[in-house]
């Protein structure tokens, strides 16, 4: 134990502490090659530290304290006051605290020279480091040995008969776009002329429409699967269940066993790395969310704000350029495409630039992220204008009418979290655009509060004749996210409306 394993377990912990949160969404080659990377970064840094000491064990002890001090920072940081590292203070602070930091670093060198035993140090650096990353381990441990063990899959339901000519399917998510009458009232923005748009274009918009969930994962395990995940309140793995719902869904499935080429362009955190059913998926130009999330665990966080705000910008215009090089193949095509807008970061305005950066030094209690109102809203404008374009040209270049569904996974959270659901954060959460192109013959089904989880249970009626039936449209509430996501609240108890069928 004398032997310094602390640097090196101290590195690589955020890396296995973030993927033990994320375990379904993150493919093991970025945890892989984020951990070599760490490493190389601890020897070197290791290196550095031993021009002060003259000695590689004491060099180790060093070591330790500049991550120790570097995640007990970036702790403070995000709870106490998270604002200094806004525009345009994030690379000043950042750089500061990492001077500030050296200078310490070398006074410690220069007292561990005249020290001669070290041996207990690093005993003591070892075992704690040990028990830190021993947790987090266990679960990646845990997790690798029952997702290698169940073999997860669906009964889908056989096609009857089905049209010939099949015509390809988009179905796209706006990540967190509130319904109309949402944005207008509560939000202060009227989409009315993105709405009239949409309705010439021969879209039916469901105006009444709400999530059956509160957040995404819980909103596409449902929706591609046409059903509720009510009994994942008594599952024991909920998270990986859960993620295990949307890789391996019904809707693609059935799709899939019909001959149709399958695209996926969805953020890393989807699970791609189970998604053997997509044909094609997106890459981004960019350091991707995992890498970045590690990134936010050390003190280079603040050099790199501004490329996490890239990063989701890369990700909507390199998605929105794919749907315009869409349709091509004589292959009867689904697309699901999850554009992260308007949901934060905001970094477009209505022109579509980065916004111009503002310090908030007193924000509204609770509303973290979504706060202020006018950049989420501005977002909403941008996104419209684009959405038009991509329509304008599915509609325009499509060899055969196509179905177009545009939908919010859930709504805007601008007024509160979900701790504490007043009426008018309920309101905001869970109603959502949900609009759609399709046949005459699914257009006489549709009616105004229809919710995901019916889509393509007609849809794919029409496609395939199979034969589901349409479920009531219930509206759950759940959270906090973290800690009780799967205790599910009816909306319409939390609102105190009467349950009326609008079929």
């Amino acid at each position: 134990m004398q032997w310094p394993l602390a640097p090196f377990l101290l590195g690589i912990y955020p890396i296995i502490y973030i993927y033990s949160l994320n375990l379904g969404r993150v493919d093991p080659s970025n945890v892989i090659t984020t951990l070599g990377i760490a490493l190389a970064s601890v020897a070197v840094l290791n290196a550095l530290c031993t021009f002060s000491t003259r000695d590689w064990r004491k060099a180790a002890l060093i070591t330790d304290f500049i991550f120790i001090f570097s995640y007990l920072w970036t702790c403070f940081v995000d709870l106490v006051c998270p604002w200094i590292y806004t525009d345009p203070w994030s690379k000043p602070v950042a750089v500061s605290i990492i001077l500030l930091l050296a200078v310490v670093c070398w006074v410690l060198g220069r007292f561990l020279r005249r020290t001669r035993d070290v041996a207990n140090w690093t005993i003591i650096g070892n075992v704690g480091s040990i028990l830190l990353i021993i947790i987090p381990l266990f679960q990646v441990a845990r997790y690798s040995v029952s997702n290698a063990r169940v073999h997860f899959s669906f009964l889908v339901t056989s096609a009857v008969s089905a049209p010939t000519d099949k015509p390809d399917v988009y179905y796209i998510i706006l990540d967190g776009y509130a319904r109309g009458d949402v944005l207008a009232n509560d939000l202060g923005y009227d989409n009315s002329l993105f709405l009239l748009y949409l309705k010439q274009k021969g879209f039916y918009v469901a105006d009444q429409s709400r999530s059956n969930y509160a957040y995404t994962d819980l909103s596409l395990a449902s929706s591609l699967n046409m059903d509720y995940i009510d009994d994942l309140n008594k599952n024991p793995r909920q998270i990986e269940e859960c993620l295990r719902r949307i890789a391996r869904n019904k809707v693609t499935l059935l799709f899939k066993a019909n001959g149709y080429r399958i695209l996926q362009y969805a953020p890393d955190w989807f699970g791609p790395q189970e998604m053997s059913m997509t044909e094609e998926k997106l890459e981004t130009r960019s350091l991707n969310e995992f890498k970045f999330l590690v990134l936010q665990k050390t003190l280079l966080r603040g050099l790199f704000k501004n490329d996490f705000g890239n990063l989701f910008k890369t990700r909507t215009l390199d998605t929105i350029h794919l749907l315009l090089t869409l349709p091509g193949s004589a292959r009867p095509t689904f697309t699901f495409a999850h554009l992260l807008c308007p949901h934060p970061p905001y970094v477009f305005d209505r022109s579509g630039d980065t916004p111009e950066p503002r310090i908030y030094l007193h924000r509204p209690a609770g509303s973290r992220d979504w706060y202020p109102k006018d950049r989420y809203t501005d977002q909403v404008d941008y996104i419209d204008r684009r959405m038009e374009e991509v329509i304008d040209h599915l509609l325009r270049d499509s060899r055969r009418p196509p179905i177009i569904v545009v939908q919010g996974d859930h709504g805007a959270a601008c007024d509160g979290t979900s701790a504490h659901p007043t009426p008018l954060m309920v309101r905001e959460r869970m109603g959502i655009l949900n609009a759609y192109y399709v046949p005459p013959k699914v257009k006489a089904h549709l009616y105004p509060s229809i919710s995901p989880v019916n889509t393509f249970r007609l849809i794919n009626n029409y496609i395939f004749g199979t034969n589901y039936s349409l479920l009531p449209d219930h509206n759950y509430y759940s959270g906090p996210i973290d800690t009780t996501p799967y205790v599910f609240k009816d909306v319409r108890t939390l609102l105190g409306e009467k349950n009326v069928d609008q079929r």
